[in-house]
C-alpha cells in the first residue's frame, strides 16, 4: 500500500474541515471583494475571480502566471476561494 501524497493529505484535512465547520458561500461579487481585503491585508496583488466550466471533479483551479483563479460553481466557498489563492 502506497502512502498518500501531500496533496491528498491536504484535500482530506479540508474535506473533514469543511464537513465539520462549514465555510460560508460568497457570489462572485462577494467573493472578488472578501480576496481583495484578505490580498490588502497580506501586501499582494488580489487575483482576479472568474467562473467558468470546469469537470464535475474540479472545484477550482489557480492559474499562477495570470494571478487568476477559475471555479466551478457561481457561489464557491470561502473555503476553496483560500485554498486557490494559497497556489
Amino acid at each position: 500500500m502506497t502512502s498518500p501524497t501531500e496533496a491528498q493529505q491536504t484535500y482530506a484535512v479540508e474535506d473533514a474541515f469543511e464537513a465539520e465547520m462549514p465555510t460560508k458561500t460568497l457570489s462572485l461579487a462577494e467573493a472578488t471583494n472578501w480576496l481583495a481585503i484578505i490580498a490588502d491585508d497580506e501586501g499582494v496583488d488580489y487575483p482576479l475571480l472568474l467562473q467558468g466550466n470546469l469537470s464535475r471533479r474540479t472545484d477550482g483551479v489557480a492559474f499562477n502566471d495570470e494571478w487568476c483563479i477559475a471555479v466551478r460553481k457561481k457561489q464557491p466557498s470561502e473555503l476553496l476561494l483560500l485554498h486557490e489563492m494559497a497556489h
